[in-house]
Formats: C-alpha cells, structure tokens, sequence
C-alpha cells in the first residue's frame, strides 16, 4: 500500500460540528492541549515527533502548541508523516511532514482513492503549501520557536484543503488513504440478443418452431358514420374584486423626555476570545470591540495584519487578543469575505 492507514477517531468543542478523521501534529495549547484523534493501523504504525523541545510558540496565532507526531506513510510515501487528515464544518484539511528530514515537503500536490471498512470508498485530491500568503509576502505555515519561544525556530508542516468525493469521514471506520491509485471501472458486460442458440447441427434432432402464416382478415365496408362535431359552450368566470379597507395609522404615544437630564451611555469593555480558525483548524487569540459581545459557536471575521479572515468562536472571556481584532459575525467558514 502507497499511503497511509488509520482509524478515524473524533473531537468536539461544545455547539461546534465534530471534528473527525486523524489529527495527531500541532495540538492548540500545552503544556495541556486538545485532544488528539485517530490512530495508526498496520502496516503504518510508526510515529514520528515533530521536530523541537517542549512547548512550541505558533508564530502566527501567538499562542502556545503541542507539538505532537507524524504517522508514516508505506510504499511510495514511506518518506512522508500524516499529522492531519480531518473534517471541521466541511473542510477537510490534510498536513504533511518529511520524515527523513523533520520538515515541511514543499508545495506540491497529492491524489489517490480512499476506502473504508464500512464499504464505503471514493477519490481524494489536495494541493499543498508550506507558505500562506500575509499582508508582508509570504509567511511559513505553523512556524513556530520550541522550548516555549526561547528555542530554535521551525516549520515542519506543508498543508491544503482536501477535495473528497464519494465518501464522507466517520468516527471508528478504518480508512486506507492511498496515493496513486484511480477507482475500477466495473467492465461493462457484452450485449446479447434475444434469439437462442440451438447448436442447429447434423448430429442433434433440435426442432425450431415454425412461426404460423399469418390468415389476412377481410373486413366489410359500410356506409361512413358522420360524427357531428361537439359544441363549445363558453362559461363566463366572474371575478371577485376584494375590497380594500383602509387602514389608519394610529399615532404613537408621545415620549416625554426631561429637559437636561443627563444620559448615561454604558461603555463595554474589549472582550478577548479563543476561536478556531476556518482554513487552517489553528487557535488564535482574538479581541472583540465596543460591540454587543460574540458568543461560543459564532463564526467571526478578523483582521491580522491587514488580511481578512475566518474563525469561529470556542472561549470567551480568555486570550490576549494578539492574533487580530474581530470586525463582524459571518455565516460560515465558506463566506466569500474571508481569505481561505
């Protein structure tokens, strides 16, 4: 087998979609961080830690991370970790690692078929990077310092957004994610046609039915009958016109206001957040403004950097606000205003 093989494990914040699939590198927070999810299956067992010691400062959401593992691949991708291969609200994101060489394996693109032992297969397809795009150039993806940002500074991951057809991930099933391969057409069977075969030859007594001649019917010709043709009677619908009542506006109770009373407008403090980001499945620290405060589950569009983009909301009330200011609640991940 190209590829890898795992079983599909699940993770949830609370009012948030399940995340589903296998996630084992870059965890949000630690030394206490997000559970992982999914494991390994034979042949791919093995494991390899991403590179570094201790606590890993995530250079673009400011936060600290787990460093977590690859699992590596066999056949043609022996020389290839899977840190990540999940669903969160209908992105698939796959992230990968090189094993021989504790970095990321460069921009790039992979495809193959994946089945499930639940009978289920289909296609997958992702084009990888190891750069985003920032409002300075480019900026390495999941860039962070070890040793808690007192050590050195790496980049081990190159990721994408995976296009998948014909299947949809599920918790427990164990999936075979190979590179490669295409799906088998099923051979279309020959035509046949409908006369039987009687292997009409000198040595068998097969007798072969005779269709009859067919007797021709004579019919009598009689007088024509003249049908008259029918009647159109034209039925009159009368319209109902509804009448039209008038409606009066009543006015409304006048307000009365003190002369010079002072009026006191409430300042709402700046409310900081942890939300999860829509392309890339990372935690950023954000920071709310003067506005009704966001709630857990809302998808909000930010600003880092002068570059929009989308998370959604899982803390309130925590963080130090430094991976960008909230400008305003979306309706998903997909909305066309954020930068994937």
């Amino acid at each position: 087998m190209n590829g890898w093989k795992f079983v599909a494990g699940s993770f949830t914040i609370p009012t948030l979609p399940p995340q589903i699939g296998y996630h084992q590198g870059s965890l949000f927070g630690c030394p206490n961080s997000f559970t992982p999810f999914g494991t390994g299956v034979s042949p791919t067992v093995a494991t390899q830690e991403l590179p570094g010691i201790g606590c890993a400062f995530n250079i673009f959401s400011q936060g600290l991370q787990t460093r977590g593992v690859a699992l590596k691949g066999s056949g043609t991708q022996s020389d290839i970790g899977l840190t990540q291969f999940s669903t969160n609200g209908g992105i698939i994101t796959a992230n990968f690692m090189g094993i021989s060489t504790l970095s990321n394996i460069g921009t790039g693109s992979l495809s193959g078929v994946i089945t499930g032992s639940d009978g289920s297969s289909g296609t997958w397809s992702v084009d990888y990077s190891n750069v985003i795009d920032g409002i300075l150039g480019p900026v390495e993806f999941q860039a962070y310092i070890d040793d808690s940002g007192n050590g050195s500074t790496y980049s081990p991951e190159s990721s994408g957004t995976v296009t998948l057809n014909g299947l949809s991930l599920v918790s427990g099933v164990t999936y075979e994610l190979i590179v490669g391969a295409s799906v088998p057409v099923a051979p279309v069977p020959a035509p046949t046609s409908g006369i039987v075969d009687y292997c009409l030859s000198p040595t068998n007594s097969v007798v072969v039915p005779v269709a009859p001649t067919p007797v021709p019917v004579v019919v009598p010709v009689s007088s024509p009958v003249v049908i008259p043709a029918p009647v159109v009677v034209p039925v009159i619908v009368p319209v109902v016109v509804p009448s039209v009542v008038p409606v009066v506006p009543t006015a409304p109770p006048p307000v009365i206001v003190p002369v010079n009373a002072p009026i006191n407008v409430p300042v709402q403090a700046s409310t900081y957040y942890i939300a999860i980001g829509c392309s890339d499945n990372i935690a950023v620290y954000l920071q709310g403004g003067v506005s009704t405060p966001y709630s857990v589950g809302n998808v909000v569009q930010y600003t880092f950097q002068g570059v929009t983009y989308c998370a959604t909301i899982s803390q309130v009330g925590v963080g130090t606000g430094g991976g960008g200011k909230i400008n305003q609640t979306v309706s998903s991940c997909n909305d066309f205003t954020c930068s994937q």
